[in-house]
């Protein structure tokens, strides 16, 4: 075996051993989402979204399973001195596939 193939080979297997890491770092990051706490909450939910007079299409979400992780974003109001707080979610499964 020459050089160049044995480091070849050696880069070959270093490249495994990261698609490795990265999948069982994607496991970790879904399973972090599915958890609830008092920052950070997971829904799951059908949802509807009734069409309007005169919208054209359906929304794209209506009728599908749709988990959501929801957060609380707490923006400053620099005039009143106070924080404003403000829910916001993302969705991360639709129809019980994960989104990348």
């Amino acid at each position: 075996m020459t050089k160049r193939e044995e480091l070849n080979s050696l880069i070959e297997g270093k490249q495994e051993q990261i698609v490795k890491i990265r999948s069982e770092i994607t496991e970790l990051y879904r399973e972090s989402r599915l958890l609830s706490d008092e920052v950070c909450w997971f829904t799951e939910e059908i949802e509807h979204h009734p069409k309007h007079k005169y919208q054209r299409n359906e929304n794209w979400l209506d009728g599908k399973l749709v988990g959501r992780v929801h957060w609380i974003m707490k923006v400053p109001v620099v005039d009143e001195g106070r924080e404003l707080e403000i829910e916001r979610s993302n969705i991360v499964r639709l129809n019980g596939e994960w989104l990348e």
